[in-house]
């Protein structure tokens, strides 16, 4: 048998009696699974003494160079992602020809498994595992890596953390599991989970995985896969011109915002689903909290009790709350028969002893008619005119002028001016699951409207404002699918059947972003470049802080200065060559290292202009001292060059260099009125206790905080 294994997958020799064989410095001692690429095996490093899952490339694939080109780029690539939900590869290497990698042996499975057999899955534990896949994706993602093989077998669940993982990520650009498709070419994937633009054989971007997740999804939910043929042509045919099914055709059991947001994962074309992984993450956590307002405004509904549900197919692998205990069971006729008889018994003792107490009961009287039971009383219909006294008001734009792929954030609140009892609507409506929606459209110079950039806001009785109250709400969406321009955010009040009570607007400005990707046409200047300096500056920050090697942004805004430690970044603008008239754009960029917290924060950008001379040393005797700078209280006085809003959940932003920016008018106009060099003081106004650190320029220099400048043309 280690004869047959060495030989396909180039296995030296077994040395000890619980070996299969040697592959450089890994034992291999048993095989544990094999797939489309080759074959994986439970090794131990002989160096680190260390148990891992080798991956070694078949013997097929491994002589064609092509594949193993891609095999060895796309793992390393991956061995750099460093993320809770992808999994872990340890080395990636080459030996006697044959590609392999070293990744973390994990515990549990798959989900292919739980998901073919009678394990129901929550809501909740859906949408979590949603999320966890959309970070995996998302660290992936930055760095340039499409999976295009999302489906149950490649998502691994933790034993006991319940974790989700992503495995063999790119590994279908080397070839894929697809071998029926091989005539096709390029098209990689697995059946039924395939994109439609993977179907049609077109260049792939990341939303390809958010459909293979949807349909992940959407098997979770309905246990059936959104289309199925005999055939592979009959499938990519479907895939490519057949509409998905909805979710709640299938099972109506679905909470609607987690059934319409799979449904729109399912679309034929990409710009219609989730701008990315993160955006479809940001969703997931807001259909959570619907579903969630959902809940508690039927819990406050008294109803009969409704007749129990029969369990689905066998087929149909639905969560939650459909049981083995539903289903019909067989009767034995002796059994039956016996019941039957002493039920009939029954009733003959009690109409001899009971029905004479009735027979005096005087008849109601047909002028007063029988009261029906509460909650059996019609609902009163939801109309504009029993909404009149919600009221949206305060709609505002945290930033009314957007990067495209940025988060819009829409702020309004929903009021309730009802003046008596009979006319507030959670008194009137109280039986109704949804009483009011909120929905967002986007209004194009041409007027047109359009709509899909975010989910609605369903509110129950419990969930409106009592009368004389309001609620705080807001929509956040990404803009990477609305194309630049000027726009009128529309946020409407609604009835559930669509009716408009009422609506506000704002404007909001699309264009083009130079917060994430390359800046083309820009030439940037850091502070290492002649007089440019960096230091962190607070009570606690060392004396020497500008020789470090890290830049420590501690503490909030609002926090004590003893807390707080502030950056101090100059620039030398002369080593920017254009002049300063013809400066277009300006970018600061900075890099957070590998140890921040992995959650959002925000940064407040400050020129410090003639509050702080622009020959301060890093250190030294004229070394910057929090007594020699402007304190928390005075950064008022200074001027404001605009926000960085940023999130690491995750680690996506980790080591990325550049990742952390800031870009707009206020920063523009500062740079082109500075002299020969621009002190910018960062603070952070928002995040978690944990200090954000970045690379200045004593470390890597090419990790050093820069400023990014581009002249017109």
């Amino acid at each position: 048998m280690a004869d047959a294994l060495s030989k396909i997958d180039a296995l030296e020799p077994a040395r000890q009696p619980d070996e299969l064989g040697r592959l450089g410095p890994y034992r291999v001692l048993r095989k544990i699974g094999t797939g489309g690429m080759g074959r994986v095996y439970l090794a131990e490093d002989a160096r680190l003494k260390r148990a891992v899952a080798l991956k070694v490339m078949n013997e097929k694939f491994a002589a064609t160079p092509n594949s193993r080109r891609r095999f060895l780029e796309e793992a390393r690539a991956m061995a750099a992602v460093d993320q809770d939900n992808v999994v872990r590869i340890y080395e990636v290497g080459e030996h006697a020809g044959t590609p392999f990698m070293a990744m973390e042996l994990l515990k549990g499975g798959s989900l292919e498994p739980i998901n073919a057999s009678d394990q129901r899955f929550s809501w909740e534990q859906i949408i979590t595992l949603a999320r966890q896949v959309c970070f995996g994706l998302a660290a992936a993602y930055q760095r340039g890596i499409i999976h295009r093989d999302i489906k149950p077998g490649n998502i691994w669940i933790e034993a006991n953390t319940q974790r989700a993982k992503i495995l063999d990520f790119g590994l279908a650009l080397a070839e894929g599991p697809m071998g029926q498709l091989a005539g096709r070419g390029s098209v990689v994937g697995t059946p039924g989970y395939l994109s439609p633009e993977q179907a049609r054989n077109e260049p792939l971007d990341d939303r390809s995985d958010l459909y293979s997740l949807g349909v992940v999804l959407f098997e979770l939910c309905t246990g059936k896969l959104p289309f199925q043929a005999k055939t592979i042509p009959q499938m990519l045919v479907a895939i490519i011109s057949h509409p998905a099914p909805k979710v709640r055709e299938l099972n109506p059991d679905v909470p609607q915002p987690l059934a319409e947001l799979i449904d729109r994962l399912l679309a034929k074309e990409a710009r219609e689903r989730p701008a990315s992984a993160l955006a479809l993450e940001a969703e997931l956590v807001q259909v959570a909290e619907a579903i969630d307002s959902e809940s508690h405004a039927a819990l406050q509904i008294v109803t009969e009790p409704k007749a129990v549900a029969a369990k689905p197919a066998k087929d149909a692998k639905v969560s939650g709350q459909m049981s083995s205990e539903n289903e019909p069971k067989k009767i034995d006729p002796k059994v039956f028969w016996g019941v039957s008889a002493l039920s009939a018994l029954s009733l003959v003792v009690i109409g001899i002893l009971v029905l004479p107490l009735f027979r005096d009961t005087p008849k109601p009287s047909a002028a007063a008619p029988l009261a029906l039971p509460k909650a059996s009383r019609p609902e009163k219909p939801i109309t504009p005119q029993t909404l009149k006294p919600l009221v949206l008001q305060n709609l505002t734009a945290v930033r009314s002028q957007v990067g495209s792929g940025d988060f819009a954030i829409l702020k309004f609140d929903l009021v309730n001016q009802a003046a008596a009892y009979k006319e507030d609507p959670t008194r009137i409506h109280a039986g109704a699951k949804v009483v009011a929606e909120c929905h967002l459209y986007l209004q194009s110079a041409d007027g047109v409207r359009r709509e899909n950039y975010a989910l609605p806001l369903r509110r129950g009785a419990k969930q409106l404002p009592s009368p004389g109250k309001s609620s705080a709400l807001e929509f956040r969406f990404n803009t990477a699918s609305v194309p630049l321009g000027d726009y009128t955010a529309v946020v409407t009040l609604e009835t559930p059947k669509h009716q408009k009570v009422s609506e506000l607007t704002t404007p909001l400005r699309i264009t083009t972003n130079f917060g994430s990707g390359e800046l083309v046409g820009f030439k940037t200047v850091r502070t290492w470049a002649g007089i440019g300096a960096d230091t962190s500056v607070g009570e606690k920050a060392a004396k020497d802080a500008g020789d470090a090697k890290q830049l420590t942004l501690a503490g909030t805004s609002d926090q004590p200065p003893a807390k707080q430690q502030h950056l101090y970044l100059r620039f030398d603008l002369t080593r920017w060559e254009a002049p300063r008239e013809k400066l277009e754009h300006a970018v600061l960029m900075l890099t957070l290292t590998g140890d921040a917290p992995k959650s959002p924060f925000e940064i407040r950008a400050y020129a410090a202009g003639e509050a702080l001379s622009s020959d301060w040393q890093e250190s030294g005797e004229n070394a910057l001292q929090a007594s020699d700078v402007p304190a928390a209280g005075d950064l008022g006085k200074l001027r404001f060059l605009g926000t960085i809003e940023a999130d690491n959940s995750g680690d996506v932003l980790k080591n990325k260099t550049d990742a952390v920016r800031l870009y707009g008018p206020e920063l523009d106009d500062a740079i082109q009125q500075a002299g020969d060099a621009i002190t910018i003081i960062l603070v952070r106004s928002k995040g978690a206790s944990k200090p954000l650190r970045f690379y200045s320029k004593e470390s890597e220099p090419e990790k050093a905080p820069g400023l990014a400048l581009r002249a017109r043309p």
